[in-house]
């Protein structure tokens, strides 16, 4: 199972949820899932994360969803925001 940037919500424009709400379409040589319109041209992406809002994924994430072989969620930002206050209580880990 892997985890994706929502945003503020896939159901806005600020989100980075390429495998949940992209299409397939060709970045940097690679064919991937990708934040585009209809006519292929490649849109914003959003989340909170540095490092996380690239309107694409790598084609081996592609692949295995495409496979079945991995299964792919979306969490907004506050959601992953609430997880790592959780974490940081339960486990005592407190993030650089």
């Amino acid at each position: 199972i892997g985890v994706e940037a929502a945003g503020l919500g896939t159901d806005t424009e600020k989100h980075a949820a390429s495998l949940t709400k992209g299409t397939p379409g060709v970045l940097h040589g690679a064919l991937m899932y990708l934040l585009q319109d209809e006519h292929g041209q490649i849109q914003e992406a959003h989340s909170i994360s540095a490092g996380l809002d690239y309107p694409g994924v790598g084609p081996e994430h592609s692949y295995l969803k495409d496979s079945g072989r991995a299964e792919y969620e979306s969490i907004t930002d506050e959601e992953a925001l609430e997880a790592l206050q959780l974490l940081c209580k339960l486990e005592g880990i407190i993030p650089a």
